[in-house]
């Protein structure tokens, strides 16, 4: 039911079944490969292999188990070979679990690989993480004079690091530009690169996590002032 809803739809369901869960104090048997919602939901798992049961407990170790068993690394490699013109021969996000999952807050590393046979003057890369609403909800960039790279021919590989990338739970992708300064030459545009989960597991919230509800999370500090009459 909830792979063929929409949005609301899904909201909903979700919404009825923690309600039935833990407020009503029923046992809610939930299947699903999404592992926002998992985490969210749920206070045991399961994780079936071929039929059999190869992990039951704690859902954080569950989660582990299961991500250790598939093979599902964001990286994107230029599969056209050789190009005259600057471009990305490879990217990667280093997320903080394996298999492309993040755990929201925890470290996060983007690694790019730029083959430029033909050297560029004053480079300008920049990209955008994208969430599953088509929305570019992160902009980070390397542009000069703070950054300078490729006036040779050659490679050259950029690391940008998140210390905490506080993101909602929820599905992302990068979105590239390698271009000149303004104005000048534009050598490639790139979408749909390396997507990748984004998860909370040992936080918690009346509601749920919904990927709807916003796109990122800052440190927030509640003061009750007064309090009744």
């Amino acid at each position: 039911m909830l792979a063929v809803g929409d949005a609301d739809f899904q909201k909903k369901c979700l919404g009825k079944m923690r309600d039935v869960s833990q407020r009503e104090g029923r046992t809610v048997l939930f299947v699903s490969h999404n592992l926002a919602a998992v985490a969210d939901l749920t206070s045991r798992a399961i994780v079936l292999n071929g039929g059999s049961v190869s992990a039951d407990g704690p859902v954080a170790d569950a989660i582990s188990h299961y991500l250790s068993q598939v093979s599902n690394a964001s990286v994107y490699e230029n599969t056209a070979g050789q190009l005259p013109s600057p471009h990305l021969k490879r990217v990667e996000v280093i997320t903080s679990e394996l298999n492309g999952v993040h755990q929201s807050g925890k470290p996060l590393e983007v690694k790019f690989l730029i083959r430029h046979d033909t050297p560029m003057s004053k480079a300008c890369f920049s990209f955008n993480i994208i969430n599953q609403f088509q929305n570019a909800v992160v902009q980070a960039w390397a542009f000069p004079p703070e950054v300078q790279y490729g006036t040779t021919s050659g490679e050259t590989q950029l690391l940008c690091r998140f210390p905490t990338l506080k993101l909602n739970v929820g599905h992302y992708h990068l979105r590239t530009h390698l271009t000149e300064p303004p104005g000048m030459e534009i050598y490639e545009k790139l979408d749909g690169l390396c997507p990748f989960e984004v998860i909370r597991i040992e936080d918690t919230r009346l509601w749920g996590w919904d990927p709807s509800a916003s796109a990122y999370f800052e440190e927030t500090e509640w003061i009750v002032e007064s309090d009744g009459a």
